[in-house]
């Protein structure tokens, strides 16, 4: 552990350094997993970040104490572990989608008629004479609703 540079290792090595005790080096080290965010595009690579990540905090937790860290202390570390890393497309900031997201969201889009939307406004009609109509905002698809709060939620997890 002393040779890894990580920015994890590194935080964790000075809250080692630093805790006079068990309970003050779990509420540094939780701490220092609230402060380190990460996203990753692939599930499967998503999975294995955030075991990497939990491994690194409880080999931290041993080499200072000697002890394996406590169940109740590793569940609290793997809540912060499965917000602070997730799953998004960095190049549109935004979940990965599959095929079966585009089909709901197709799906989300035909329901958008004036029959299941009363708030729809119409439009211009086609060239085949039908009126076409644009849903309101709360008829958004569902995959766009997975970063309407803020903060990406986990998708498909």
């Amino acid at each position: 552990m002393a040779a890894r540079v990580g920015i994890l290792d590194r935080k964790l090595r000075v809250v080692g350094e630093h805790a006079r005790s068990r309970a003050e080096w779990a509420r540094a080290g939780l701490a220092t997993l609230k402060a380190t965010f990460g996203y990753e595009y692939q599930g499967d690579n998503l999975l294995i970040a955030r075991i990497n990540v939990l491994e690194t905090f409880a080999e931290h937790f041993e080499g200072r104490w000697g002890d394996p860290v406590g169940c109740e202390l590793v569940s609290e570390a793997a809540e912060i572990v499965s917000w602070n890393l997730w799953q998004m497309d960095g190049l549109s900031a935004t979940a990965p989608t599959n095929a079966e997201d585009a089909r709901l969201a197709a799906a989300s889009s035909a329901l958008a008629s004036p029959a299941f939307a009363p708030d729809a406004e119409e439009q211009p009609q086609s060239s085949s004479g039908t009126k076409r109509t644009r849903a309101g905002p709360h008829h958004a698809p569902l995959v766009a609703a997975l970063r309407d709060e803020g903060r990406p939620r986990l998708h498909g997890m």
